[in-house]
């Protein structure tokens, strides 16, 4: 009877050894810590190394940050050397022992959507490498080596930020319009009809001809007054005798 008990805890035991291995291999990934931000902050996230390549101390960690998230940083840490170029992000010059656990943290501001991205990162080990860029697809299996995942979520701060400045410029637009309006109100004022240039020169021209016309009265007047004047002077006395030379004419 004592045989039997002990073949089922064994059973039991060998049992677990079994789906340990199974699920060892599964389970082995890169995560990110935390593993959830909001929209549009800024924030300083961990991708953190659990293990080596098959043994092989890491090396060096380089990881693409997608489109979107913008304002990235990275410092020096656990003996690697950070540099950031453009989206991608390498941790090199260190040298981190297979099973020892360590956080490699890069600083950036997340998208302004909520939703979940794939951050691929390739490990290099002393020995080999592991490529860790392959996307997670929902109602399938995990695949062997899984881009790490951030969830990023609805920031309701930024969405009523946003909302409240929209709503504010539209009223500064508003007010500005209606002070426009009533500062063209206030200035308008009756203009006093202007007398067209070719009306002005018409009444000069008409002052003109009036003149000349009064000029020419006068010299015609002038003429006829100084012809009868002559016409006086050339026809002499009365009577009709001429004076003798000399002096006058004794009757």
């Amino acid at each position: 009877m004592s045989r039997p008990r002990l073949r089922f805890p064994l059973a039991v035991a060998a049992a677990v050894g079994v789906a340990l291995c199974i699920a060892g291999p599964a389970s082995a990934h890169i995560h990110t810590d935390p593993e959830e931000v909001q929209a549009g902050t800024e924030n300083s996230v961990g991708f953190v190394i659990e293990h080596g390549c098959e043994g092989s101390p890491t090396t060096q960690v380089e990881l693409r940050l997608p489109e979107g998230v913008t304002a990235i940083s990275a410092e020096d840490q656990g003996g690697f050397s950070a540099s950031v170029d453009g989206q991608v992000v390498k941790f090199t010059g260190g040298s981190l022992p297979d099973g020892t656990e360590q956080a490699f943290t890069v600083t950036f501001t997340a998208p302004g959507e909520a939703g979940t991205i794939d951050i691929p990162l390739i490990q290099t080990c002393e020995e080999g490498s592991t490529d860790w860029i392959e996307p997670e697809v929902d109602g399938q299996p995990e695949p062997e080596h899984p881009a790490p995942q951030l969830a990023v979520a609805a920031n309701p701060d930024a969405t009523t930020t946003t909302s409240t400045t929209t709503a504010e410029s539209t009223t500064t637009a508003a007010e500005a319009a209606s002070t426009a309006v009533d500062a063209t109100t206030t200035t308008a004022a009756p203009v006093a009809p202007v007398v067209a240039p070719e009306e002005e020169d018409d009444a000069g021209s008409t002052g003109l001809i009036i003149g000349g016309i009064v000029v020419v009265a006068l010299l015609i007047a002038g003429g006829v007054l100084y012809a009868r004047s002559r016409k006086g002077a050339d026809a002499g006395p009365a009577d009709g005798t001429t004076p003798p030379e000399g002096g006058p004419v004794d009757e």
